[in-house]
């Protein structure tokens, strides 16, 4: 009975897909008050259902569920007359594997009035059913909530899926306050942020999986590299590895952005070894089960009555820390190093991006101090047993 309904609900969504597919059109004469959608070319989605300041288009006796892009398009929202604070969508999101192979959905969010610099992640990702996946969806979006509060000038908002490769895919448009034309004067996006900031060093999954070593032990830790990050599993309750190559983002740029995604309970950390002993910098990291990012400051020594003595380098990594974690995984997308915390908090929070973010980056390991710390990792980590796995 169980295949027979995953084969209904499949044939209903590839159905409602044809259907959406050849409804899609352009702006009409400039009308951005009508919703569009993309032909599919990058992204499979659905807009299932419309929220308007928390109600849905069913409770507005707008239209019943389903079909959201329209119930937009027939009903032009207006701030002040039939919205006040923010619109949100329910639907589900993939990426089209046929053009973009190897590319998955790392956000969901928006952008406004034609600027990408200005994309903010939005949407709430769970993973999708299985349904959803035969009609090519990866993830569902419970909540891509757009604010809308306080605008007075037509604004065209376009929805995207940020994918694995760092790039924006849009696959949905519309405007509030009437038809957009340009950008007003006075709304420019963001003026005081940087569009983009430059990183001294990006170390993306791929070349965070090359460098990686594992001991055995209450330090074991294997890692498995996945599609646009790897998975490190502890085996023991202080897992560590010493970086086949030491980091060398130079000794200017001391604030490292990790992101990641864990699923714990109980407080855990990030810590990073400037040697493959002390000393070492730690940062709290949340729980939930969400990609996050989190700043870590090198120079500040944990405990903080140690000397950190911060020369530009990371000997070693312990992607998790706390109480009880043997058998916990975490997830790491990218590493990036600034040498500013402006730029670094701008990265983290999603209101600039890296010029080239977590790009695989060779670590320079030139002066004799480097190499002698590599010298150290080897001896350290003298019964080190590989436990790579690909997937």
């Amino acid at each position: 009975m169980k295949k027979i309904i995953a084969l209904v609900l499949t044939a209903v969504m590839l159905v409602a897909l044809a259907v959406s597919a050849s409804a899609i059109q352009d702006h009409a004469d400039g009308k951005t008050t009508n919703f569009w959608r993309d032909d599919k070319t990058n992204v499979a989605h659905s807009f299932d259902t419309l929220f308007v300041d928390g109600v849905s288009q069913m409770d507005l006796k707008w239209a019943t569920d389903g079909s959201a892009a329209k119930v937009v398009t027939d009903n032009p929202l207006t701030v002040g007359q039939n919205v006040n604070e923010k619109v949100a969508f329910r639907g589900w999101a993939g990426m089209n594997q046929t053009n973009h192979a190897g590319v998955t959905v790392a956000e969901v969010g928006y952008y406004t009035n034609d600027n990408p610099a200005s994309y903010k992640q939005s949407g709430n990702l769970i993973d999708a059913e299985d349904a959803v996946k035969a009609a090519g969806g990866e993830y569902r979006f419970e909540n891509l909530e757009i604010s809308v509060a306080g605008l007075t000038a037509p604004t065209l908002f376009t929805i995207v899926v940020k994918g694995s490769d760092g790039n924006l895919y849009p696959f949905g448009e519309f405007s509030v306050n009437g038809d957009f034309t340009e950008a007003p004067a006075d709304e420019e996006p963001a003026a005081e942020q940087p569009a983009t900031v430059k990183a001294a060093l990006s170390v993306s999954a791929e070349k965070l999986y090359e460098l990686f070593t594992t001991s055995s032990g209450v330090n074991t830790l294997e890692a498995e590299l996945k599609d646009g990050y790897v998975a490190f599993t502890c085996g023991g309750d202080d897992p560590f590895f010493g970086f086949a190559e030491p980091l060398n983002p130079g000794v200017d740029a001391k604030y490292a952005v990790v992101k990641y995604k864990l699923t714990s309970e109980g407080e855990r950390t990030i810590d990073f070894y400037l040697k493959i002993a002390e000393p070492h910098a730690r940062e709290a990291v949340e729980t939930d089960g969400e990609w996050h990012f989190v700043v870590v400051d090198l120079t500040v020594p944990f405990p903080d009555n140690m000397d950190t003595l911060w020369d530009g380098t990371v000997a070693r990594l312990d992607p998790l820390s706390g109480n009880g974690i043997a058998g916990t995984e975490i997830d790491i997308a990218s590493i990036d190093f600034f040498t500013s915390e402006a730029d670094a908090n701008a990265f983290a929070d999603g209101t600039a991006q890296a010029e080239q973010p977590s790009q695989p980056t060779n670590p320079k390991t030139a002066d004799a101090a480097v190499i002698a710390i590599a010298a150290v990792a080897v001896i350290a980590l003298a019964g080190v047993v590989v436990a790579k796995k690909v997937k």
